[in-house]
């Protein structure tokens, strides 16, 4: 009778590890967040579901960045450097990304129920929210 349930217990661990292996955790680095926060600078940092709402990040550098499912609702990222950063599922309604580069940058399912402004952006293969890809302008 043991056995039984103790094949279905190790089961189902055995599940919960493959599971937890299989799907990469999302969610903030602290330290980065802080990071940012203090410098305007955190290239290639894990910002994945950070709260940057309304915050004052105009010329930050974040290169790189994952944003995935950040909220930047309401935030200043004017002439910021977000260059392959990783937007996908973000909240960007009402942001200001005037003049900042987004070249080869992801917003894949980034939501905007308020438009974000993008006047004088760079947006060279950027990926927007419906999954397609903008083209390289031409001079």
């Amino acid at each position: 009778m043991r056995q039984p349930i103790l094949k279905t217990i190790l089961g189902a661990i055995a599940l919960g590890s493959a599971v937890a292996i299989a799907a990469p955790a999302i969610g903030q680095n602290a330290d980065h967040v802080d990071q940012l926060r203090r410098t305007g600078r955190c290239s290639s940092c894990d910002l994945s579901g950070a709260d940057l709402s309304g915050l004052n990040l105009s010329h930050a550098y974040l290169a790189g960045a994952f944003l995935i499912g950040a909220d930047l609702s309401n935030t200043n990222l004017r002439s910021a450097n977000l260059q392959r950063a990783i937007l996908n599922g973000a909240n960007l309604s009402g942001a200001d990304f005037t003049f900042a580069n987004l070249t080869d940058a992801s917003l894949n399912g980034a939501r905007m129920e308020i438009p974000a402004t993008f006047t004088g952006a760079t947006l060279d293969r950027m990926v927007m929210p419906s999954g397609q890809v903008r083209g390289s302008s031409s001079r």
